[in-house]
């Protein structure tokens, strides 16, 4: 929280999309799957519905609505922190990033969880949340910024499996997790928009 709070900043999630370039980057999906580019064994309907699904969140997010914004640790998981003395020491910033919603890292771990299993079980997602949000520290931060929980949540989505698509189209191999993992991606996209992510915000 300490580094959070020396580093926040608010924008517009207008601002925020705009400056990820998600749009383009889908539209370069797209693009790979009209040229029949995409790398042999990875289906290419999924990545079709994930780009229609992506497209779709985006588009009913309120472009208009602050979003905190702080540092974003990217690779948030047990392997990379260390305590000592009472303290947590964090290492591998090699997906570091600055002025992401205050809750990427969080959401991050979540999905490291389900990822790391064979075939990651949508189902598996409401036991790891209810974990997750038993510490304290975290509920004060969403409290105290009165963080829109279910924007910041599909904002993650968005910017998560985008990244993870890219990674698997770039692999010049055949990835035999990669079908069960896009297919967990298009249930959590599916889930993100069967719900309300909009609501009134107060600074």
């Amino acid at each position: 929280n300490e580094i959070y709070e020396a580093n926040k900043n608010v924008t517009k999630v207008g601002d925020y999309l705009i400056q990820n370039n998600y749009l383009q980057m889908i539209k370069a999906f797209k693009l790979i799957l009209e040229e029949d580019l995409h790398p042999n064994g990875l289906s290419k309907s999924h990545l079709e519905d994930i780009s229609i699904d992506l497209i779709t969140l985006i588009n009913r997010l309120d472009t208009r609505e602050p979003v905190f914004t702080s540092i974003f640790h990217g690779s948030f998981e047990p392997a990379n922190c260390l305590k000592k003395s009472g303290k947590i020491y964090l290492n591998n910033f090699e997906k570091f990033e600055q002025d992401m919603p205050l809750l990427f890292d969080a959401f991050h771990y979540i999905f490291y969880q389900l990822e790391k299993e064979p075939m990651p079980l949508m189902g598996e997602l409401d036991d790891i949340m209810k974990y997750l949000f038993k510490n304290k520290s975290l509920l004060k931060l969403i409290e105290k910024h009165s963080i829109n929980f279910k924007l910041n949540l599909a904002l993650f989505h968005i910017h998560h499996i985008i990244y993870k698509v890219e990674s698997f189209l770039k692999q010049r191999f055949i990835n035999p997790k990669a079908n069960f993992t896009l297919t967990f991606y298009k249930q959590a996209l599916e889930r993100i928009n069967s719900i309300k992510v909009q609501w009134f915000y107060r600074i």
